[in-house]
C-alpha cells in the first residue's frame, strides 16, 4: 500500500509539472510582448525549468530514501531494475517520436523543392 502511495504521489507531481510547462506557452500568446519582455520571459522560464528540475530530483531522492526504509534490499533492487527498464522504454519512444519528426520535416522540405 505504501509503495502504491509513494508511486502515485510521485507520478502526480511529475504529471502536474509537465502540464504546467505545456500550458505556459499558450498563456502568453496575444500579449504583444516587446523583445525585452520576450527575453525576460525566456530567462524566467529557464530559471523556472532549472528550479523545477532540482525540486524533482530532491523529491525523487527523498522518495528513494523513504522506500528503502520499508522495502527489502531485494525489493529495492527489483524496483531499480524496473525503473531502469521503464527509462529505456521511454527513451526508445522519445527517439521514435524524434525520428518521425525528422521524416516529416524532410518530406515537407522535399515537397517544397
Amino acid at each position: 500500500m505504501k509503495r502504491k502511495l509513494v508511486f502515485l504521489s510521485t507520478l502526480l507531481l511529475l504529471s502536474g509539472m509537465v502540464m504546467a510547462q505545456r500550458g505556459d506557452s499558450t498563456m502568453f500568446e496575444g500579449l504583444n510582448l516587446t523583445e525585452a519582455q520576450k527575453n525576460q520571459m525566456q530567462t524566467l522560464k529557464a530559471d523556472h525549468k532549472n528550479r523545477m528540475q532540482a525540486a524533482r530530483e530532491t523529491v525523487m531522492a527523498e522518495t528513494q530514501t523513504k522506500m528503502a526504509e520499508f522495502l527489502s534490499a531485494e525489493q529495492m533492487q527489483q524496483y531499480q531494475a524496473h525503473k531502469q527498464e521503464k527509462m529505456e522504454r521511454m527513451n526508445k519512444m522519445k527517439q521514435k517520436r524524434h525520428n518521425r519528426g525528422d521524416k516529416k520535416s524532410k518530406r515537407s522540405k522535399d515537397s517544397s523543392d
